[in-house]
């Protein structure tokens, strides 16, 4: 039923019992003087504020209806409850918004939905959880498979096969046995350097490999063009950082340890790497370079990377692509 709010003139009203309403109009409530600090203008401004009129209002000549069932309340009602109770209510024991339900009704539809909402969950964590297992045996079973392997043509098979299986401690092992068995020529080696800081004067140090040099023994290194990283005979991985030796400024002061990558049976020396010009006292200029070799540092690949990698070299060797079947 419609009705006009006696008090604001609004039609926005809600039925409270047949001859009762309370109007829902947005009418102006109370004033609000926002201080200078505010506004920004130096003095105060008055705004109007708005909100709902909240006027009850009764409408003579409408015939009594049945009381609302909610207990305590004895209003007369204006419809039925749209839940599972079905019972009479009044406009305020109903829901002022969408369907018209008392809040019984209302509360176990929510813990229903929250029931429901919990019981997917639990189902899709399950899920998760045997996808999880399923994948953790996948991923054992393909260790499990390349663990005794030693053959390069094997492993290669392997590899091609489960590299998204593959864990990185499993690869590193496999490329151990390789390294061991010699099945794979090493194209490059690793050379651990030992160098001071210096000042870098033109037309003096004219040794290329002044406070430079290599100690101990070289290892072998294999190189993955592609993904840019190089394998050590431990399994361990190199990745190439840049040209330059480091060195602090100080000649006096001894430098860090650096490793160095260069071709197989390469001998080793710096050059200087110069700025300016004459009798020029640079201490911060960049150390000496290395020629015919690139400074290296330590990395940790995620299992498919290290895979990859693997893969690469593998399949770059020439003692291992001239017995694929592809290449015969």
């Amino acid at each position: 039923m419609s009705a006009t709010c006696p008090k604001c003139g609004g039609k926005d009203v809600k039925q409270v019992t047949p001859a009762l309403f309370e109007c829902e109009t947005e009418v102006q409530t109370d004033w609000f003087d926002a201080p200078p600090e505010v506004t920004g203008t130096g003095m105060f401004e008055r705004h109007a504020l708005y909100g709902p009129c909240g006027h009850r209002f009764q409408v003579p000549g409408i015939a009594a209806a049945p009381p609302c069932e909610i207990p305590r309340c004895g209003r007369d009602s204006v419809g039925r409850c749209q839940g599972q109770c079905g019972r009479r209510l009044c406009g305020l024991c109903g829901a002022p918004r969408g369907p018209f339900i008392c809040a019984d009704c209302l509360k176990a539809q929510a813990e229903e939905k929250r029931r429901v909402a919990e019981e997917q969950e639990e189902a899709a964590s399950r899920k998760r959880e045997k996808a999880a297992r399923q994948l953790a045996d996948r991923r054992q079973s393909a260790d499990q498979e390349l663990a005794p392997l030693s053959d390069p043509i094997e492993i290669l098979h392997v590899l091609e096969r489960k590299s998204e299986l593959l864990g990185r401690k499993a690869c590193a092992a496999a490329w151990v046995r390789l390294a061991e068995t010699g099945s794979v020529t090493p194209g490059h080696q690793i050379a651990t350097v030992f160098g001071r800081g210096h000042f870098l004067i033109c037309g003096w140090q004219s040794d290329p490999g002044w406070n430079w040099h290599e100690r101990g023994k070289r290892e072998d290194a294999w190189f993955a063009a592609e993904s840019d990283i190089y394998f050590d005979n431990q399994g361990r991985e190199w990745r190439p950082t840049s040209a330059l030796l480091l060195g602090g400024p100080n000649p006096f002061l001894k430098g860090e340890k650096n490793w160095v990558a260069l071709p197989h049976g390469a001998r080793f020396h710096t050059r200087l790497s110069l700025h300016g010009w004459g009798l020029v006292l640079l201490p911060n200029s960049p150390p000496r370079t290395v020629a015919g070799g690139q400074p290296l540092s330590r990395v940790e690949l995620s299992d498919d990377a290290y895979a990859r990698a693997m893969t690469e070299i593998l399949r770059g060797s020439e003692s291992v692509s001239s017995a694929l079947p592809e290449s015969r």
